[in-house]
This record gives C-alpha cells, structure tokens and sequence, in this order.
C-alpha cells in the first residue's frame, strides 16, 4: 500500500457507515494484504483493525482455500466477474469459519486499485445443507446409504474400473411375518439392529446401505476372499449376540457374496450374483429360519400373557373330550387338539394395552382385538405344522348367526372344528378370571351360552356341549338343556 495515499473524507464516512453492517467487510491489496476491516470482520478473524493491516488473508485461510482464493485474487484484479463463492478461514482461537465471499475491484482516481470483499458466515446454511445431503443419501430407518446413494457409488466403481471388489448381500427372513404380528415397530428394530452390523463391519472405502425393503448390500472395493468371508463371520456372529441377548426378538439374515476381480464386468452383475448366492442360502436356512421366528413368537406370547397358555391346555383338554362325545372324526379330533393350543397366536400382535386393559374395551380396542385371527392365520401359514389350521385360526370366531368376524361366515359355512372350539373358548374364557372382569360359575357360564344359542354358537352343539359337561364333569344344569 502507498505510504503518501491519503484517503478522502467521503470513503472515511462511507467506512464509518459499513462500519456498523452485520456482514463481514474488508479490503485488500494486490497482494492480499488488508488495507480495511470493519467491526463484524474484526470479530469474526478475532482480531483487531490495526493486526490485521499488519497481516495478509492468507494467514487466516484454511489451508483448503488457499489455492482457490490466490486464483481468484488475481481474476478479481483482472477485472473478471465472478459469482459469490465459498472460502473458509480459521479465527484466532482455531475455529473454521465457512463464509460466502462477494468480492469487487475498484479503482480511484490516481489508478490505485483494492479489492472489495464482503462476506457471510455461512455456517447454518451448509448446516442444512448437509442435513439434505444426508437425508437424500441415506435411509432413515438403518442409517445406512439409500438405494440412490448406492447406484450412484456402482457407476463410481464401474467407470473407475475398480478390482477387486467384493459384495455381500443381506436379506431379513421373515420381516413380513414380524411387521404383520408383532408390528412395523418390532420390525423397524430389526432393520437398525442389522444397519449397526453392517456399520461395524464397514470401513471408510465401504459403502453400506438398504436397498429394499428387507434387501441390504455391502460394496468393499479392494477386498479379496479372506476379507469378504471374515466380514461375513462377523456379521453372523453379531447376529447371534444379539438373538442371544435380546429377549423377544429374533433376527434371521440370509448372507451371500460375490467377488469381482475383472473391471470388464459390470457391477450390476455382481450384485446379481451375490444376490444369487444369498438366495441360495435363503433357501437353505429358510424352514430353520421360520422355525426359528414361530418359535420365538410363540414364546414372546407366553412371556405376554401366561393365562394364554394355560387357556390353551384347557382348551385343548375340552376340545378332544367334546369332540369324542359327539363323534369327530380322528382327522377332526387331530386339527381341534392343534386349533386349541395355537387359536390366539394371533394376540401377540396385539398391544399390552388393548391386551391387558382392565375394564370393558372401547370400539376401537375392539377392533384391535379383533384383528388377532387374521394376524394368527398369517403366522400359521409361515409354518408346515400350522398351515394345516391357519383357515381355522382365521375363522375361530365366525358367528352361527353371521354376526362374527372377519368375513361374517354363518351357519353351516363355518368349518364344523371352528363351531365346536367358539363354544369350549367361550365357556372357559367364562369360568376363568380376566382383565375386566372375575370369573362367572359354571352354571353363571351355560346360561350365558344358552343366551347365544342361535346367534353366536350353533344350537345343537350348545345342547350336547351342555350334556358334555353334565356328563364328564359332573355338573347339575337345572333346566340347562333345551331341546
């Protein structure tokens, strides 16, 4: 800067002005030395007007900005128009400060030249810049990248020609069955659970991320056979620690790899090849696999409620004596003895306060109860053993009168198994004591039942039903039996 160069009052009143604005404002020489500073600049660099003129930009930018910002000086002073830019600086005290610069030559009267530069503290807009970046590459739900994030890492490693490269693909067994029973929020654990495993076993070059729905893929460029199967050890492993530890709930993963080790294959047909190999393996584990989730839900439901089972062997007991009394068949009495113990596997989709309230439910509870057979039929239709009884399970609460649910069955249309356990439940839900209510008599429990003769229970069965109980358990019915 020239010694003798005086500055006229009209910039002196018009620094004293820019003095007071809220955005940082300088100026500097051809060689990047401050000749200007205002109070907002001062505070931001963390220093004073009078130690910046003793220093140059470059001593406060970050070492990422230095290039950019030499190059742009010198267009600046070239006269070129340049649109607003990101330079990040780092104040006294350490701190990096992104800022948006505007910068402007101008020129007085003599030919002296400086550029003009205000500038922004940007720090919340790259904030929630980077908050959209992130959201639009990952999925929420795992944490882990999304499928675009991924097709686009794909492309990457295809035009880069990386090799090798190897790919694990994931799939949750049974996700379906465990948003459908024990709900999307039990569902949703599943999915984070696996989303920190593949976290864990990634590292910086990895890319990670949910493809589907229960699909997850892991892309590692470099990585040979002994990586790829140590990553898959790992990953079963962790698996079976957290089975091990979390009570409840259980995950099943379906695993299978592929290794590119030529760039003239393309990435697409890796995946599909890992793909391949994972639904190989699905395969494989599946019926252990399902065992495996039945069995858990199964004991997620005793843990629930341990009245369910204990109904059960009641019922179970009942069932087959009933049905011999009025002559089922062998076939028959075998689907009863099962439809008794698995009837309500259904209400372990049903949440504890709906399940346990004490106290009559209100409209909407009872449509929650109500879905318990429809979520009972789709457990029993993932098994081998159940499948044979998931129309039963669904149907278990169908109405001689048509009044039932879910498809409002009537009459003979309901399965004759289905007739006979609405009437054994019915009475022992009765007899035993509940949530909202204590335990009626047994005499108490046959009137209501004859109560519902003809609406919700068949009239010929409540007539032998009652004979059964006055015959096997030694009961005295006074004027019971209505013929």
């Amino acid at each position: 800067m020239r010694k003798d160069f005086r500055i006229p009052k009209a910039i002196l009143r018009l620094r004293n002005l820019v003095d007071k604005q809220a955005d940082v404002l300088f100026t500097l020489d051809a060689s990047g030395k401050f000749t200007y500073a205002n109070k907002c600049c001062c505070q931001v660099f963390g220093c004073t007007a009078a130690e910046l003129k003793q220093m140059s930009i470059y001593d406060l930018l970050h070492i990422r900005s230095q290039k950019t910002f030499q190059h742009n000086l010198a267009r600046h002073f070239a006269g070129e128009m340049i649109l607003p830019y990101e330079i990040s600086v780092v104040s006294r005290d350490g701190e990096v400060i992104p800022l948006e610069f505007n910068a402007a030559k101008t020129e007085y009267t003599d030919g002296y030249q400086e550029i003009i530069v205000t500038a922004r503290d940007i720090s919340e807009k790259i904030k929630v810049r980077n908050q959209l970046r992130y959201i639009s590459e990952h999925d929420v739900l795992s944490g882990l990248y999304n499928r675009g994030f991924f097709e686009r890492e794909i492309m990457r490693v295809d035009s880069e020609g990386i090799v090798p490269v190897g790919v694990i693909i994931c799939d949750v067994n049974g996700l379906k069955l465990i948003n459908d029973t024990l709900g999307h929020a039990q569902g949703d654990r599943l999915i984070q659970y696996l989303g920190l495993v593949l976290k864990a076993v990634s590292n910086p070059n990895c890319t990670a991320a949910r493809i589907g729905g229960d699909e997850f893929a892991l892309i590692m460029p470099g990585a040979d056979e002994g990586l790829v199967e140590s990553n898959k050890k790992t990953i079963r492993n962790m698996i079976a620690q957290i089975n091990k530890n979390e009570e409840g709930l259980y995950l099943s993963v379906a695993v299978g790899s592929y290794i590119r080790y030529s760039g003239e294959q393309p990435m697409d047909i890796a995946i599909r090849n890992a793909d391949n190999a994972m639904y190989r393996t699905k395969l494989f584990e599946q019926m252990s696999a399902r065992h495996n989730i039945l069995r858990t839900l199964e004991s997620t439901l005793s843990v629930r409620d341990h009245m369910t089972e204990e109904h059960a062997e009641r019922m179970k007991e009942m069932a087959i004596g009933f049905g011999r009394l009025i002559d089922v068949g062998a076939d028959d009495l075998e689907v009863l003895a099962l439809l008794a113990v698995t009837h309500d596997i259904g209400k372990i989709g049903v949440p504890d306060e709906v399940l346990f309230k004490r106290g009559p439910l209100d409209d909407y509870e009872w449509e929650v109860m109500r879905s318990h057979s429809e979520i009972g039929y789709r457990i029993a239709l993932e098994s081998k053993v159940l499948a044979s009884v998931a129309d039963y399970i669904l149907h278990h609460h169908e109405h001689w009168d048509g009044n039932g649910y879910p498809l409002q069955l009537k009459g003979n249309d309901i399965p004759l198994v289905c007739r006979i356990l609405a009437i054994v439940d019915a009475y022992d839900a009765m007899i035993n004591d509940r949530p909202y209510r204590h335990a009626l008599s047994p005499d108490q429990a046959v009137r209501e039942l004859i109560n519902d003769r003809g609406k919700r229970f068949q009239p010929l069965l409540v007539d032998k039903f009652i004979m059964y109980l006055e015959l096997m358990q030694g009961l005295d019915i006074s004027g019971g039996k209505i013929m």
